[in-house]
């Protein structure tokens, strides 16, 4: 089935528009960005069921706030996003707690039945490597990186929802990753 976006197109600046959303076009925008927004929360908190409650608070205020949306300001997808990250800064205001990475309990790992007992334990090894990486990140850093991993977003989207250019972020991007190699590496991980 093919998302229509719909949602955007029918805001005209200037325009007489009606600001209540309706079932099927939430319902649309549901389908098209659930699993990105649940993924970028669900790395942002490291708790499934956080993640879930979250999740429901962003397309809550999509309900209440979609009526405030401009497309002279941003994308639609650049404004749900930014509400996500709001929702995830409210939370981690509130619970003064801040995972520093997803716990491989709540992380999803479905061994294939293709793999042998050594490509999983490799496969363990890395994942162990990564989680201390990502934990020698700060706030920021780790936020651009759900962003970019997490929520598959591109840097101008990224950039939008920051504030910044395209270019900062894809360098600030490419020194994170940099960073996390080489403490990968120090680490004894090899590619």
């Amino acid at each position: 089935m093919k998302v229509v976006e719909a949602d955007a197109t029918r805001f005209i600046p200037g325009a007489e528009r009606d600001d209540k959303l309706s079932a099927a076009e939430f319902t649309r925008i549901y389908e098209k960005y659930f699993d990105r927004v649940y993924k970028y929360i669900c790395y942002r908190v490291g708790c499934r069921h956080s993640a879930e409650d979250l999740c429901s608070q962003v397309f809550e205020r999509l309900i209440e706030r979609h009526g405030s949306y401009s497309p002279d300001r941003a994308s639609y997808e650049v404004w749900l996003f930014t509400i996500a990250r709001n929702v995830v800064t409210d939370h981690h205001r509130r619970s003064r707690f801040v995972r520093l990475f997803v716990p491989e309990d709540d992380a999803v790992n479905i061994p294939s039945a293709e793999l042998s007992p050594e490509a999983l334990a490799i496969t363990a090894e890395s994942n162990e490597a990564l989680y201390a990486a990502l934990g020698k990140l700060n706030e920021k850093e780790r936020g651009l990186i759900a962003m970019k991993f997490a929520a598959g977003l591109r840097n101008t989207e990224i950039a939008d929802i920051l504030g910044t250019s395209a270019s900062a972020v894809g360098v600030k991007l490419h020194r994170i990753l940099k960073k996390m190699n080489d403490d990968m590496t120090k680490g004894g991980f090899s590619r």
